[in-house]
């Protein structure tokens, strides 16, 4: 058993799911399962077992899983403060411009923080640009960002010159979403030509020519949407907690969205925030 043992264990409880677990440690799935296995036989008891909904925890798994997650925070804490040189952190902040899926893993995050130490999360909703300037500043930990895949190569470009990282989540294929009672859903695609005749709900995006209207985020564009006599949003496939009235179709255009995790480059992630990230992957 190592630390290593216990990182694997305690990410497999949060996502439910070996597979998922596997993508976010960057490791093959039969590694981690062989992996679990043999920690499994180290401590002389089952951690997890496997049902139609996934992996859970065993009884005396949940016991297990809570120290493992108690012993990496510390350790990720001691390696932060005594061999990198770095003061405790005691505040965390996100900055994000509406992506759906990152309100959720924020939400997780925060509830597996809330019962281990004092600690303050903020989670702060801007444009992709302010997104860089909270973090340049401080004020914000990490950002996460959606641009087009096009947008993000010139974003990488430009902003790894300023001194940022960009660290890709994941990619993700347009998609249109309108009310479901729209006729164009049982059709399942949009062509852009139609959607000249729609209202247009943004997030953040700059003011434009057109008939454009904007929201803070999926919900709060949902409920524009149902406002409106004929709305449209772009979104991403990533994108999969829909709220219910609505449906997402395809566009006819080739668009491919990319999110990004933004952190300054000379600052090494720390543990706090390769844990958030984990939460990330395990979104999408």
């Amino acid at each position: 058993m190592n630390l290593t043992h216990l990182r694997y264990i305690s990410e497999v409880a949060r996502t439910g799911s070996i597979t998922k677990a596997a993508q976010n440690l960057y490791m093959g799935q039969p590694n981690l399962s062989k992996a679990i296995k043999d920690f499994e036989k180290s401590v002389g008891t089952a951690i997890f077992m496997r049902t139609s909904k996934g992996v859970v925890p065993t009884k005396r798994g949940e016991e297990i899983i809570k120290y493992a997650r108690s012993i990496v925070r510390q350790a990720d804490e001691f390696d932060e403060k005594f061999v990198h040189g770095s003061t405790e952190i005691k505040s965390f902040t996100v900055a994000a411009n509406g992506i759906d899926y990152c309100h959720n893993a924020f939400e997780h995050f925060a509830a597996e923080y809330e019962q281990e130490r004092e600690f303050s999360l903020f989670y702060r909703l801007c444009d992709a640009e302010r997104v860089f300037e909270l973090v340049e500043s401080g004020e914000a930990d990490i950002g996460v960002i959606r641009l087009t895949e096009d947008e993000g190569e010139d974003a990488r470009e430009e902003h790894e010159h300023k001194g940022f990282k960009l660290q890709l989540i994941g990619r993700g294929e347009e998609r249109i979403l309108l009310n479901e009672t729209d006729p164009a859903v049982k059709e399942g695609e949009v062509g852009s030509d139609k959607l000249s005749e729609y209202s247009e709900v943004v997030l953040y995006a700059e003011k434009a020519l057109g008939k454009r209207i904007g929201a803070y985020d999926l919900n709060s564009g949902c409920r524009l949407l149902s406002a409106l006599n004929k709305g449209f949003m772009r979104i991403s496939a990533l994108d999969v907690n829909i709220p219910s009235g609505f449906a997402a179709v395809k566009s006819d255009e080739s668009r491919v969205y990319c999110d990004y995790m933004v952190f300054g480059e000379g600052s090494r992630l720390t543990g706090v925030e390769r844990e958030f990230f984990r939460c990330l992957r395990g979104e999408i």
